[in-house]
């Protein structure tokens, strides 16, 4: 009876260590751990991967629609430069801060090409669309230099207007002189009279100073077979000033 109850008491606890050494986790080496965490930073790395860089072969595929949605951004604000940042794109160069219409543009760019064919180099632009202030900085520098209004332009009362309001404001110094002047080409203008085609996008300045009497030539020939085109060239500063008809602007 005795030997029963011991051998039933072995059998127990050999059936508990078979239970506990089948359900207990030993602990794992620190290597394994490692491999297994670095395992599972590649499944998702790849993942991640796949998802963000679509399958070229898929053309207009939903993925790659959101990959050009989140890269339009960055190519937009590169788009938003400023024309003058790319002049080098155009036949010819121009002075820093010089605006052009991109009507004007194209037609400069035309006669800068007919000029380079002929002459065998380009020009540069010094002048185009201009602010009532902008036009009356220019108009004093000529009038300061010797030069006259009233002479040049083609409607002599409001050349001389001009001429009187620097007369009037010329000892007061550059810029005092320079707006009252402005206040009249304003005023002209708020009547509805443009003394210079600068003022609404018609006309440019081109600088001859640096160009040959044969390429000046070379230039009048070109602007004449121009249609519609008035050149005129001036002395202080030495340029060419052109104006193009109403289509051209």
């Amino acid at each position: 009876m005795g030997g029963r109850l011991l051998a039933e008491k072995f059998e127990r606890a050999h059936d508990t260590d078979m239970v506990v050494s089948v359900f207990r986790s030993p602990a794992a080496p620190p290597a394994r751990v490692k491999r297994a965490l670095m395992g599972c930073v590649v499944v998702l790395v790849a993942l991640t991967v796949g998802s963000v860089r679509p399958d070229p072969r898929r053309s207009g595929s939903p993925e790659e629609r959101q990959e050009v949605s989140v890269a339009r951004p960055v190519f937009g604000a590169l788009s938003l430069l400023p024309t003058r940042a790319r002049a080098d794109d155009l036949p010819f160069t121009m002075e820093p801060g010089v605006v052009l219409s991109p009507g004007l543009r194209g037609t400069v760019a035309e006669l800068a090409q007919a000029f380079r064919a002929a002459a065998g180099r380009s020009f540069h632009v010094t002048s185009g669309t201009r602010t009532p202030l902008e036009q009356a900085q220019a108009m004093f520098d000529k009038l300061a230099s010797g030069g006259s209004l009233t002479g040049l332009y083609r409607d002599y009362d409001a050349a001389r207007q001009i001429e009187q309001a620097y007369q009037r404001s010329r000892r007061a110094g550059r810029v005092a002189c320079v707006a009252a002047m402005a206040r009249v080409v304003s005023g002209q203008i708020a009547r509805g009279l443009y003394i210079s085609r600068h003022l609404h996008a018609g006309a440019v300045d081109i600088r001859s100073r640096d160009m040959s009497a044969r390429e000046r030539r070379t230039f009048r020939s070109v602007a004449a077979r121009r249609r519609g085109v008035r050149l005129l060239e001036e002395g202080r500063p030495p340029h060419f000033h052109l104006e193009f008809p109403v289509n051209a602007r």
